[in-house]
């Protein structure tokens, strides 16, 4: 008797013990995880350069993306709200330079966009700035989600998820909540649907990128999902939007500046700010 009730004592022993290690891990994790995202300092800009280019067609893309001046206001409203760690080059470079699909290269801190996939975008629109335009912008955000995920390690909490999926939900988020450019988001999803049905021209679609088909049918749902916030027969859309507004306010939580937030999910509005033109 005396030996089994020893048996259970040391039993609840060894599992108070791995109880209480296990909750000290999880402690640990939790003040480790917060002191990664108070490291998060504003030591750097995202920086847009318009490299130089022989070729005339090029050079009259180069000469409207500096005049139309959007791109410039972007780049500032983002270093203006969110903290990096370093800075990072937005490039947009000639075809001569290497391969036209826009990138991240991880390993300089730069954004590269060529100025041949500017106009084959444009002539996807038969010229027609309006449409065009606004995608040249998604593109420059998508790839700044890239660069935010790896300068800022924000995809150091989502293992397993498709960085090329979150790129596209942070150009959205930014588009439909910073700018509620809902009709240049039309475009977009138009773009992607251009590029699944026309057999001529070449898939934007590489390496873990969704098809262009899905790319498209997920920007539509979006769309739908904040046009019909409140409509319960737009519910599986809603959600979905709604997932996407909570998962990008809570991974860009470190990085915001401290005056810009979240400010009410009812009107998904965001408390703006002057700030000072990043250095």
């Amino acid at each position: 008797m005396e030996r089994k009730k020893t048996e259970r004592i040391n039993s609840a022993a060894q599992s108070w013990f791995f109880r209480w290690i296990f909750l000290i891990i999880f402690i640990a994790g939790g003040i480790h995880e917060t002191s990664l995202a108070q490291e998060i300092r504003d030591e750097g800009n995202f920086i847009l350069e318009f490299g130089s280019t022989e070729d005339p067609a090029e050079s009259q893309y180069r000469q409207y993306l500096i005049d139309e001046g959007s791109l410039d206001a972007v780049v500032q409203d983002m270093n203006c709200e969110l903290n990096l760690r370093e800075n990072v080059r937005v490039t947009f470079r000639t075809s001569d330079s290497g391969s036209n699909n826009p990138l991240y290269d991880a390993e300089y801190n730069q954004i590269l966009i060529s100025y041949g996939f500017v106009i084959e975008v444009s002539s996807l629109f038969r010229g027609d700035a309006n449409a065009w335009f606004p995608n040249v912008v998604q593109i420059v955000l998508h790839e700044m989600g890239h660069a935010l995920m790896d300068v800022n390690k924000i995809e150091q909490y989502y293992d397993g998820e498709n960085n090329e999926v979150l790129a596209d939900q942070l150009a959205f988020f930014v588009m439909s909540e910073f700018y509620e450019a809902d009709d240049a988001l039309q475009q977009v999803a138009e773009h992607f649907d251009i590029r699944s049905v026309d057999r001529n021209v070449l898939s934007a679609t590489s390496g873990d990128h969704l098809p262009d088909s899905e790319r498209a049918t997920q920007f539509i749902c979006w769309i739908e999902g904040k046009r019909h916030f409140m409509a319960d027969r737009y519910g599986g859309c809603r959600g979905e939007y709604e997932a996407l507004l909570d998962s990008w306010d809570d991974r860009l939580a470190p990085s915001w500046k401290a005056a810009f937030a979240f400010e009410s999910r009812e009107d998904d509005e965001y408390d703006e700010y002057e700030c000072d033109e990043p250095g």
